[in-house]
């Protein structure tokens, strides 16, 4: 069954990106066996081209980060395969993989604070003013289910406080924490899936931010009962 439905983060990415990062997530799931490029296009619900366009824009990404955790092997004969070494997280894969979509890197420059002007952006980034007012479009409306604004004069995130600390803190969690958080893996992986629950359900949890220090509390709250995490989450944003 094709599996192109997008949830609520995975609207933020584009085209490529939000591919890209399923294509990992189904090869994970097989366990270093090799899968054929018929059966990637049927999960995908794309055509063999494209599923082939993906697969090698995906395996240059993955030779280029150098790492000898993960691997993308493609075969004319066997098809493709992804090996993830037992020590590592797939997450963190995906993580460095999402990280260099459009649209998520002007998300970290807003939430920092570091946005200037379309123009200044676009320079700065080697890319069309247009370009830059689409993504911005983009991150308005993710922006919008949370009651947050983006200010057309300052470009600064407008809201209720609450509601901008836990954008910052889900943002860190899904797209930041998975690769460089201080926790342990089993840690780790419970903390990245109580984020993404509450992005994707719209928030049943509702996390609280103590800024700004380095070494910070993050709570989640649901109904009387509550979980304590400490995370590093300035360090995160500036990595």
């Amino acid at each position: 069954m094709p599996t192109t439905q997008k949830d609520y983060f995975e609207e933020l990415f584009d085209r490529e990106t939000f591919l890209q990062r399923r294509m990992i997530l189904l090869l994970n799931e097989k366990n270093g066996y090799w899968v054929t490029r018929e059966w990637l296009s049927d999960a995908l619900g794309l055509s063999k081209r494209t599923t082939l366009g993906i697969m090698n824009s995906l395996a240059e990404k993955i030779a280029d980060l150098h790492s000898d955790k993960f691997s993308l092997q493609l075969s004319k004969g066997k098809g493709v395969r992804l090996t993830v070494a037992i020590d590592a997280d797939v997450y963190n894969l995906v993580t460095k993989i999402v990280q260099e979509c459009p649209t998520v890197v002007l998300l970290k420059t807003l939430i920092l604070d570091e946005f200037q002007s379309v123009r200044h952006y676009a320079l700065a980034h080697f890319t069309s003013e247009s370009t830059v007012r689409r993504d911005l479009a983009k991150v308005r409306r993710m922006l919008s289910r949370y009651k947050v604004k983006i200010s057309r004069d300052t470009f600064q995130l407008e809201g209720e406080e609450y509601q901008i600390r836990m954008i910052m803190v889900i943002f860190s969690g899904v797209f930041i924490v998975e690769a460089v958080g201080p926790f342990p893996l089993s840690m780790s992986n419970c903390l990245r899936d109580m984020l993404k629950k509450s992005w994707i359900v719209n928030l049943p949890f509702i996390p609280i931010f103590l800024m700004p220090i380095k070494s910070s509390w993050l709570i989640f709250l649901q109904k009387r009962s509550f979980v304590l995490v400490r995370v590093i989450f300035s360090k995160c944003l500036q990595n």
